[in-house]
């Protein structure tokens, strides 16, 4: 992935999914905005670390060129827009634009957002793990 190894704030869909239905069944979210992010930032390489241990084998973060990503995504069948939007927020991430953290999920739940770790283990056999 085209990405400098920079801190990002990560979410897992679930949490979205949660926050959502909290803001849409409840009153009191009319015209409000929530920033979900974890309150940690951690960096690609802590994830690729953490992915190695939930699936039991080497996992490494290689940073490669944009125009080699680009061409990989345009090979996979992906369209020029796509591609180019990607690289776009890729580009923003390797300049730290994705280093946000927000107490937003916490005030909205009660509980904190799904670590990447947990994330990790817990998908660990759709990368292929056990």
């Amino acid at each position: 992935m085209p990405h400098v190894d920079r801190k990002l704030s990560w979410v897992e869909i679930r949490d979205v999914a949660e926050a959502a239905a909290l803001t849409l069944a409840a009153d009191g979210h009319d015209g409000e905005s929530y920033v979900l992010t974890d309150l940690a930032s951690i960096f690609i390489s802590d994830a690729a670390a953490e992915l190695c241990q939930a699936l039991g084998k080497e996992v490494t973060y290689v940073n490669l060129l944009m125009e080699a990503a680009r061409a990989s995504m345009r090979d996979m069948g992906l369209d020029e827009w796509f591609a180019g939007a990607s690289c776009e927020y890729l580009e923003n991430f390797s300049n730290g634009g994705g280093d946000h953290t927000s107490d937003d999920f916490e005030e909205l739940t009660g509980h904190p957002l799904r670590s990447y770790g947990t994330f990790a283990r817990d998908f660990a056999p759709s990368f292929g793990g056990s």
